[in-house]
């Protein structure tokens, strides 16, 4: 525990939070953040999804656990895509790619275009991966967003060439219902 009463829980790329009035943070530069969230029973997820842990299903492996520690369906998952670098941006190697596609196949997110350039887009494909398991599209939202193209708005490890700050996502449950009123503010 910090002197201030916080928990500083270390590094990694999930975190499970289930006791309304804990939050958890994380933090993202050009990764997915990913939010798994059953509002009902008042317990969410969230994911760091880069590269390597894309590659590695993370949202896939996530979700699983997430389903088998609250016993609820995938159905019922609200899933939250943030901002990431998209595949406008987002060239990588001949072999990154040919090995994101022996391991996805033919999945949206994978780009070659005709001047021999291969793109990635890892929210498609952390976004494929989820349906594939059951999470209904409806209950995906997903901010859209190009971390590199909207330089106004975000950071961007890649565009900034390794010199930028980070976006976070902070997640979880107040323990007291509260009512927001947006005309008038918190």
């Amino acid at each position: 525990m910090n002197p201030d009463g916080s928990i500083n829980l270390g590094t990694g790329d999930v975190i499970f939070c289930r006791e309304p009035g804990v939050y958890a943070m994380m933090f993202y530069a050009d990764c997915l953040p990913v939010v798994l969230i059953h509002p009902g029973k008042k317990n969410a997820m969230l994911l760091h999804a880069g590269r390597s842990g894309t590659y590695k299903r993370i949202s896939t492996r996530a979700l699983g656990q997430f389903l088998e520690r609250t016993g609820i369906l995938p159905s019922e998952v609200i899933v939250l895509l943030g901002p990431r670098i998209k595949e406008c941006c987002y060239e990588v190697g001949r072999n990154i790619f040919e090995s994101f596609r022996r391991r996805f196949g033919d999945i949206d997110g994978l780009c070659e275009r005709e001047d021999s350039r291969f793109f990635l887009d890892i929210g498609k494909i952390n976004k494929s991966l989820l349906i594939s398991m059951g999470i209904t599209k409806n209950n995906i939202y997903d901010i859209d967003l190009c971390t590199s193209c909207n330089s106004e708005l975000f950071f961007s490890h890649r565009r900034d060439k390794g010199v930028s700050g980070r976006q976070c996502v902070l997640m979880g449950f107040n323990k007291q219902p509260r009512r927001v009123d947006f005309e008038q503010g918190y």
